[in-house]
């Protein structure tokens, strides 16, 4: 569970000889599943570094000092962000499933090898704080080119 005013940083060591794509898998749950202000769950940017210092800390200051590029048309679209970041609105892509207790899966970007360090903040505060249930990173997903434009916020 990630909730707070600070969030979380996780720290993963990518024994893998090339980059991988890097996959969150979270809990979603909306009061109404057409009605996208009605998640449970708190939308969340993400970042990964390398460099805990100039990197990872760096990110965890700017993003509780609110000082992330971010533009929100609604919970749901993005029109800006950062480079280097991503968005996940707590909400599930599929509209039919938001009224469900499920889990979605969304791409945050590229893990290097060695250690990387992600960063989780939650945006708000609602009824239950961002669950994180799983990280999935494939190395032969890398290969097979699912890097090619992912490596951009």
């Amino acid at each position: 569970e990630i909730q707070g005013e600070e969030g979380i940083m996780l720290q993963i060591d990518h024994d893998g000889k090339n980059a991988a794509p890097v996959n969150l898998q979270y809990m979603t749950k909306a009061g109404e599943k057409y009605d996208n202000t009605s998640s449970k769950y708190p939308p969340v940017i993400v970042n990964i570094a390398q460099d805990w210092l100039l990197g990872a800390y760096k990110a965890k200051e700017r993003a509780i000092k609110s000082e992330v590029e971010l533009v929100r048309n609604d919970i749901e679209k993005v029109e800006k962000i950062e480079e280097g970041w991503r968005y996940l609105s707590g909400l599930h892509k599929m509209i039919g499933m938001r009224s469900f207790h499920v889990s979605e899966i969304s791409n945050v970007g590229i893990l290097k090898p060695g250690i990387n360090f992600i960063y989780v903040y939650p945006l708000e505060t609602k009824d239950y704080p961002f669950r994180l249930t799983a990280t999935i990173i494939c190395e032969a997903c890398g290969r097979l080119g699912w890097n090619d434009g992912l490596s951009k916020g």
